[in-house]
Formats: C-alpha cells, sequence, structure tokens
C-alpha cells in the first residue's frame, strides 16, 4: 500500500465528516472513492490510481485531472453524487461520493 500524507488523510477524514446526506432508492448503495496524487520532486509523482506511461512526466494537478476524468467514465456521470478537492503542500485529492446498484 502507498503511504498517504498523514494531513492529506487528516483533510479527508475532516472532508467526509462534513459530506451531505443523499437520497437513493432501495436498490443503491453510496460510495466514496479518494483520487490522491503526491508531489516528490521535479518530474516524480504518486498516484493511488492507475497512470499510463506517458503520463508519467505531467504535473500532479493535470495526473489528478486525468484520473478523475478516467473514473467517471468508469462509473458514469449520472452517478456522481459530490465531488471535493483537498490539497497541501506535497499532495492534491478528490474525493468522490458516488451512487451504485447493489449487487
Amino acid at each position: 500500500m502507498q503511504k498517504i500524507n498523514l494531513l492529506i488523510l487528516f483533510m479527508l477524514i475532516i472532508s467526509i465528516s462534513n459530506l451531505i446526506s443523499y437520497e437513493i432508492k432501495k436498490d443503491e448503495i453510496i460510495k466514496v472513492k479518494t483520487l490522491i496524487v503526491s508531489y516528490k520532486g521535479p518530474g516524480k509523482s504518486e498516484s493511488n490510481f492507475s497512470v499510463k506511461k506517458e503520463d508519467k512526466n505531467k504535473f500532479p494537478f493535470e495526473l489528478l485531472g486525468i484520473g478523475l476524468e478516467n473514473f467517471i467514465n468508469q462509473i458514469g456521470p449520472e452517478n456522481i453524487l459530490e465531488i471535493k478537492s483537498l490539497s497541501h503542500l506535497m499532495g492534491f485529492s478528490f474525493v468522490v461520493v458516488y451512487k451504485e446498484k447493489k449487487k
């Protein structure tokens, strides 16, 4: 498992505690996905989602945008309930709240 900056984790907990409530149907559940990119130095960053080889040298903000776009396309934009952003000197993240059908 990748190391996550403690401050980013703390900010995530605060952010999740401030989420609003949502109405969902009986066959749906709410899930939370966190996309995190941490800056390690020029041309070096670490993320908790897969990144293509040609995108490895992009800025962390660009990587986070690519990761968010891929995730939204994967689950469908109609299922997104809320997206919150968090930032820190060495890392950036999106907290995505979405609904999913029960299996």
